[in-house]
């Protein structure tokens, strides 16, 4: 028998609730987009539930055996990890129902644990519950598995966590969970954008769900929360502000002293620097110091298919099959758009530019667009062993695909246009003529 039949197996809610307009799916670019952003790997959600078992047998040992606290075997921490992850994908908030499980606590609670960075030490959701589990016990408030949710490697400044998302919906639905304590290792953990924070915070008060701090102290029912609550999150948020400046600057003076700042990119290769004795360089946090250089068979690709486009009328897609063909840059996934990405690249003439566009994020929805900054602001450098094309080749290759956006792109419908389609490339046997004005497409 699932050992979760007795604890929640009889209710629930998802974000597909018309009656709440509010509560939507979180959405958002490149990883926020899959139903496992955020989802701690398999291993550490086996481990989270050892640790959950562990503690809570300790701090309540009378439901021990229970279906509340079952007993930590393969038998039990296998399930309670597919429980973790089917509510994590499916967004989907369990009731706990401890039918036949004797209430020794006075109020339920939610705990939410999140990390930030994909580097981070994997045991700190352990080391978040382990704190959130014993503070919850110093009142009396038990958390039931169903209500312990988690983000691994999300930045705090998204509102748009999968588990975060589950634990305002049990915060929000507290008539159907009982839940009255939403408890947090420290508010950093729950946001940090002030206005989340703010909302949360004024969801919980209408809710009258309380927000416990285990590590800062926080606590929602206090008199002075409502002036904490504000200067905290602002702290949490300037922090980032902070960090993110300090990182901004290292990488800028990294550049310019000639580092590498990003991945080189198709056509060139990472190799280790050594010295004229040919031992190897470290860097100041002992890892290899490593350099770009051209990757020659890449390369050859890259000149051949500057070739095609400039002097052999091919279009991008033509040289997209050639390297998919080729397996150029190691994989079979090239595409037109990605062709002319890859020839408006400065380092193919042998001149880098950093900071030639800015990432902007919707905090709410995750989303990402770029804008692109004044040339004024880039940060370039010469990089001549770097080069791969001729100026000649490269200023024609880049002419030639501004004339196919100009008979292909969104201004091709233009009947003013002076590039059409079958001047761009001779070899087309028909001229479109637009029955209605006679213009040539």
């Amino acid at each position: 028998m699932d050992i979760f039949s007795n604890a929640g197996e009889a209710g629930g809610f998802s974000f597909d609730d018309s009656s709440n307009p509010n509560s939507q799916p979180p959405t958002g670019r490149g990883r926020v987009r899959g139903v496992d952003f955020g989802l701690p790997a398999r291993a550490g959600l086996i481990d989270l539930a050892r640790t959950y078992l562990d503690v809570q047998a300790r701090l309540w040992p009378e439901l021990v055996g229970t279906a509340a606290v079952p007993i930590a075997m393969p038998a039990t921490l296998e399930p309670m990890a597919d429980d973790f992850e089917r509510r994590f994908r499916q967004q989907h908030a369990e009731v706990f129902r401890p039918s036949g499980t004797p209430k020794l606590w006075t109020d339920l609670g939610i705990a939410y644990l999140r990390f930030s960075d994909e580097g981070s030490n994997p045991r700190s959701l352990d080391q978040q519950l382990n704190n959130v589990l014993n503070r919850a016990r110093r009142d009396g408030v038990f958390i039931p598995w169903q209500y312990v949710c988690a983000d691994a490697a999300v930045s705090g400044t998204l509102s748009c966590r999968r588990g975060y998302a589950i634990a305002k919906m049990l915060v929000e639905r507290r008539a159907e969970t009982g839940a009255a304590c939403f408890v947090i290792d420290d508010l950093s953990r729950m946001s940090r954008n002030t206005i989340e924070s703010l909302q949360v915070g004024e969801l919980a008060e209408i809710t009258g769900v309380r927000i416990i701090g285990a590590s800062d102290g926080f606590d929602s029912s206090g008199q002075q929360s409502k002036i904490m609550l504000p200067m905290m999150s602002s702290f949490n948020e300037v922090f980032i502000d902070q960090l993110k400046s300090k990182v901004k600057r290292g990488m800028d003076d990294a550049f310019r002293r000639g580092g590498n700042i990003q991945p080189p990119g198709v056509g060139y290769r990472m190799v280790p620097v050594t010295n004229p004795d040919g031992s190897l360089v470290f860097t100041h946090k002992n890892t290899v110091e490593k350099r770009a250089e051209i990757d020659p068979e890449a390369a050859e690709w890259i000149r051949r298919g500057a070739e095609m486009i400039a002097n052999e009328g091919k279009s991008p897609i033509d040289v997209a099959r050639l390297f998919n063909e080729q397996k150029v840059g190691g994989k079979p996934t090239w595409s037109d758009n990605r062709v002319r990405k890859l020839y408006a690249r400065e380092r193919l003439v042998g001149r880098e530019v950093f900071r030639a566009t800015k990432q902007v994020r919707d905090r709410r929805t995750g989303q990402v667009r770029y804008e692109k900054l004044p040339e004024a602001q880039w940060l370039t450098r010469e990089s001549p062993h770097l080069r791969i094309l001729s100026d000649e080749l490269a200023m024609a290759v880049r002419a030639k695909l501004n004339l196919a956006a100009q008979a292909f792109g969104r201004k091709a419908k233009d009947f003013r246009k002076s590039v059409y389609r079958a001047d761009l490339y001779p070899k087309v046997l028909i001229r479109p003529i637009c029955g209605g004005c006679r213009a040539l497409q």
